[in-house]
């Protein structure tokens, strides 16, 4: 990965700091509708498809969204975010440690109209627990619009994972529990970003060496798509 350009400070997501927060988080917000994105939300697929974190990209920031968390967040941290309580948006970033350097930034949404992607998030199971992420389509959306090096570098690293797991469920004749779906991602793209659309299609057959026609042709053959990425 280094030969990536990967920066080589941040956290991975199994480390003791940030495997914590998470923890913490998690058991806070268990009645709460809420979701972990960004780097660390990339991280925990790759983590949870490949089984470590040989293709994940360290971060120093924890991101999550939700629904009207915020004082849950400023109860566990004994902080106080922006703005007011029924706000149609709330944000704030806790730096919860300096060495290494780790922050959380959080932003609370007062209706769930809002963000129609945490309709979309998964439950994942690791670490003997439940965490909520974004999906992996609304993950590859999300890097796609914003499009920096880095975040075409997190694609890359999703995609490989995903190979990795589809090559598991060939070798021990599973079923895979965590489905990629080109036609949701298509979807999603047409209804939320219709005049990026085109560019953002042209990027992914960029990314995965293939044309979109094919990924939405063997979405559902594990085998074929294997073949098909070239990350």
């Amino acid at each position: 990965m280094k030969k990536m350009g990967i920066r080589r400070t941040g956290l991975l997501v199994h480390s003791a700091l940030a495997r914590e927060y998470i923890y913490k988080l998690s058991k806070k917000l268990s009645e709460k509708m809420w979701m972990i994105t960004g780097c660390i939300a990339n991280q925990i697929w790759i983590y949870v498809l490949a089984g470590n974190c040989v293709f994940c990209r360290p971060t120093d920031n924890l991101d999550i969204i939700g629904v009207n968390i915020m004082r849950d967040v400023e109860e566990l941290f004994g902080v106080v975010a922006e703005g007011f309580y029924g706000d149609l948006v709330r944000r704030m970033s806790i730096l919860i440690s300096h060495e290494p350097k780790f922050k959380i930034n959080v932003t609370s949404y007062n209706n769930a109209d809002l963000i129609e992607e945490i309709n979309r998030r998964k439950c994942v199971e690791i670490w003997r627990s439940r965490i909520p992420i974004i999906s992996m389509e609304d993950q590859i959306i999300a890097k796609l619009t914003i499009g920096r090096r880095e975040d075409i570098i997190d694609i890359i690293g999703l995609l490989r994972a995903y190979k990795k797991y589809l090559r598991a469920s060939i070798l021990y004749e599973t079923d895979p529990r965590y489905l990629l779906s080109f036609s949701e991602l298509q979807r999603i793209i047409h209804n939320t970003y219709p005049e990026m659309e085109e560019d953002m299609i042209n990027e992914l057959e960029r990314i995965s060496g293939s044309s979109f026609d094919s990924l939405l042709k063997y979405e559902k053959s594990p085998r074929r798509l294997i073949e098909l990425l070239n990350v």
